[in-house]
């Protein structure tokens, strides 16, 4: 059986803003299956060098496999969370372009075992490095009342998180997807049950592999690695993620801390960033037709000054 080919999202657009600027090394900080690497190398009409690092080590195995033989690209285990710490895989330095692709990984999400999606029967794991770090069923039973609701709620967006967190927490022990879902189907009830699910695997997901905070760290060190004009790519899949990148971009395109009313800046604060994206870039109605899972990718983009 043939291995499952990583569709990358918006890889077009994405190839023509880390290619634009003359660029010759470039680090995907979520290489997952190489679906961008090689999108990237296919479009480049010169010689590139593409790095990648993915915390999934079955990720870099299979990426590994897919690449072997192209002395153009090198993939390692790395955390995107501290970049700086990864590419010391490739003997550090600086890129022309850095890429991090937000979104759970298709590959991930369709194997049962890693019991990420509730359509499988599994063990509530979640983990993208299955090798470290608390599963989702330990989160589940050893989280209190109020840390269930945030992530139920707050992580995942589920309007019901309370009910449903005092339901986890009086039907414990929760182990398996199908006894999660049987928890969430009775204190929810079944209108529009398939989005709910959908709100509270996501949030414990979110949860489970620190996400939020990893997108901190990533953006906040990304420029160590970025050469003058080096491009910063981004793609986003939820509002939470977005909002995030939108406001790392203002805040290093617009650091300056004056008051308004003031005629010339007293702060002295440089921007050291140019937002190449002043809106969010979304996929095409072509795209999103072809690969269903794209449609709520967004793309923003800056350039190191």
């Amino acid at each position: 059986m043939n291995e499952p080919v990583h569709v990358p999202v918006m890889a077009a657009e994405v190839n023509v803003l880390l290619l634009a600027n003359g660029g010759t090394r470039f680090l995907d900080c979520t290489a997952g299956g190489g679906g961008h690497i090689a999108a990237l190398i296919e479009a480049a009409n010169r010689p590139i060098e593409v790095c990648g690092i993915d915390v999934d080590p079955v990720a870099v195995s299979s990426c590994q496999a897919r690449f072997a033989g192209n002395s153009a690209v090198q993939v390692a285990v790395g955390d995107y969370s501290d970049p700086v710490k990864a590419a010391l895989a490739f003997g550090g330095g600086t890129f022309d372009g850095v890429l991090c692709d937000l979104g759970q990984s298709s590959d991930q999400l369709d194997d049962p075992a890693r019991g990420m999606s509730h359509r499988f029967e599994a063990p509530l794991d979640m983990r993208y490095n299955q090798r470290s770090g608390p599963t989702a069923a330990e989160l589940l039973n050893h989280s209190d009342l109020r840390e269930l609701i945030h992530i139920f709620g707050v992580l995942g967006g589920e309007r019901n998180a309370p009910r449903i967190a005092r339901a986890v927490i009086r039907e414990r022990p929760v182990e398996t997807t199908s006894r999660l879902n049987e928890v969430i189907s009775r204190s929810s009830g079944q209108a529009f049950l398939q989005k709910t699910l959908s709100r509270c695997y996501m949030g414990l997901r979110v949860a489970v592999n620190h996400e939020l905070e990893a997108i901190d760290c990533f953006l906040l060190h990304s420029l160590e690695l970025l050469r003058k004009q080096g491009r910063l790519v981004c793609l986003s899949y939820d509002s939470s993620q977005d909002g995030r990148t939108k406001n790392f971009f203002r805040s290093r395109a617009h650091p300056c801390t004056c008051p308004p009313r003031l005629p010339v800046c007293l702060c002295g604060r440089r921007p050291d960033l140019k937002i190449l994206t002043l809106h969010p870039e979304y996929p095409s109605p072509e795209e999103e037709a072809s690969n269903p899972r794209s449609r709520s990718a967004r793309l923003r983009a800056a350039e190191k000054l």
